[in-house]
């Protein structure tokens, strides 16, 4: 049962991993670009929009990593062994 359950992780995080992957670095990058704007006071309205826009496209890309991997765990659910079987 571990080695299915092993491969089940394994699929489930492949099933949104583009997504996640990028999703979690492009909010990274909105928030050193919430810091700078803090930094700067100049230009600091543009860059609290730019970053704001950039968090914004980071947690779409989230919210599309998770729905796709819900997808993927509806469409192949887990067949847990019934007590019965076990020794």
């Amino acid at each position: 049962m571990n080695a299915e359950l092993e491969a089940f992780r394994t699929e489930l995080r492949a099933a949104g991993e583009p997504y996640n992957l990028w999703g979690g670095r492009i909010v990274g990058i909105g928030l050193a670009l919430l810091v700078l704007a803090q930094v700067l006071s100049s230009y600091s309205l543009l860059l609290l929009y730019l970053s704001l826009a950039v968090m914004a496209v980071g947690w779409v890309m989230l919210i599309i990593a998770f729905v796709r991997r819900r997808r993927w765990a509806k469409a192949h659910p887990l067949q847990e062994p019934s007590l019965t079987d076990l020794p």
